[in-house]
């Protein structure tokens, strides 16, 4: 006798409500589908209303509006288990993932025209946030499920941007591994551990500024400690520069007026596509200096101004850019720092079975929990 599954499944969603639930259809299950050890079945998917925590981005990015905007999902990964939910970690074989075939999802006959995707939130119910998948092969024998998927991007960007503005995690699997303990996601750097051209230009500049030279003494005669700088960004150059350039701007002594000399010489790196730091009188404020070059390092790299670091090399008498920890000096690596976490839903569910088919329970009007209730009732 074939017998038609109706099934439910409540998991959590960043310590929220979330709700997965499946049914057969109502034909009877075809002999083949059973044979391949699957039956048809109905599957909803809800989203809690509110899902952030703290955090450095925008709330658009994370859902953290005070009425939500539900971003859609991609690359969903929906992993059916035979153990119960407590034990799916430690299960020998990682599941195949369920396929949520495009096309045949719908609210009021939407549907996505990716598999594996959640297009929008025209693609909800109203009050339940919940999303329908019709037809959708179960394995028999399943007794939970696993679900994840990436947030769409709420700003589309392309390149480093994209990962700027909407966060990146990235998936990877121990080798050989067979449960989910072996899956993991870590953040992106936002850069290598190489030495950007505008920090070994900006490096270039000071040093010439350290090693103006008049009558026998040097510029660290009246600035002893410039070569205790540690700032490297190009805000912090055009600051300490403009502070010595104003100290000296009425002084006309041989080494005032090298010092200066250096100053107003700007730098002009190596290298045919290198762009030149030029550095002019203000003209109308005196003593004010404006820097003309397309120079933002760090920001170039999407870091901070703090991330840029220089050190004075006491054997070649140069700046040095600092890209590695220095732990005397409390710094990081340059390619320590990461970009945000993207946003990603996830849960993890046992399977609830009813004895009547569900799918006409879901409209505009209802909310999560009288559709649970409705289950629940069954």
């Amino acid at each position: 006798m074939k017998m038609k599954n109706y099934l439910f499944m409540l998991a959590t969603l960043f310590s929220a409500a979330i709700g997965f639930t499946a049914c057969s259809s109502e034909e009877d299950v075809a002999g083949s589908e059973e044979d391949r050890g699957v039956v048809k079945a109905d599957f909803t998917i809800s989203f809690p209303q509110q899902m952030s925590g703290i955090t450095r981005q925008s709330t658009e990015i994370v859902q953290g509006q005070t009425t939500p905007v539900f971003r859609g999902i991609s690359g969903i990964e929906l992993m059916p288990f035979t153990a119960a939910k407590s034990d799916v970690s430690g299960e020998s074989t990682i599941p195949s993932s369920v396929n949520l075939y495009a096309g045949t999802v719908g609210k009021q006959g939407a549907s996505s025209a990716t598999a594996n995707t959640i297009d929008a939130q025209y693609a909800l119910y109203t009050k339940s946030n919940s999303h329908l998948y019709t037809d959708i092969e179960i394995a028999i024998g399943t007794r939970a499920f696993m679900f994840y998927g990436k947030a769409i991007d709420a700003t589309p960007a392309t390149g480093s941007n994209a990962n700027a503005t909407n966060g990146s995690l990235v998936k990877s699997v121990t080798p050989s591994g067979t449960t989910l303990n072996d899956i993991s996601f870590s953040l992106t750097d936002i850069t290598t551990a190489t030495v950007d051209a505008q920090a070994t230009a900006i490096a270039g500049y000071l040093t010439n500024i350290a090693k103006a030279t008049a009558g026998g003494e040097t510029m660290l005669t009246y600035f002893p400690n410039f070569t205790n700088l540690k700032a490297g960004s190009y805000t912090s150059m055009k600051a300490v520069v403009q502070a010595v350039y104003t100290s000296l701007y009425n002084n006309t002594d041989a080494l005032s007026t090298a010092i200066k000399t250096a100053i107003l010489a700007g730098y002009t790196p190596s290298g045919a596509s290198a762009k030149t730091i030029t550095v002019v009188e203000n003209g109308t404020t005196p003593g004010k200096l404006d820097f003309t070059s397309e120079y933002t390092y760090p920001r170039n790299l999407y870091l901070p101004d703090g991330a840029a670091h220089i050190n004075w090399n006491t054997s070649t008498n140069a700046f040095d850019v600092v890209i590695t920890n220095d732990v005397g000096l409390n710094i990081s690596a340059i390619n320590d720092y990461t970009y945000p976490a993207a946003l990603y839903y996830y849960g993890l569910s046992n399977i609830w079975a009813v004895p009547a088919p569900m799918s006409g329970y879901y409209n505009d009007d209802k909310s999560w929990a009288d559709i649970v209730k409705d289950y629940r009732s069954s």
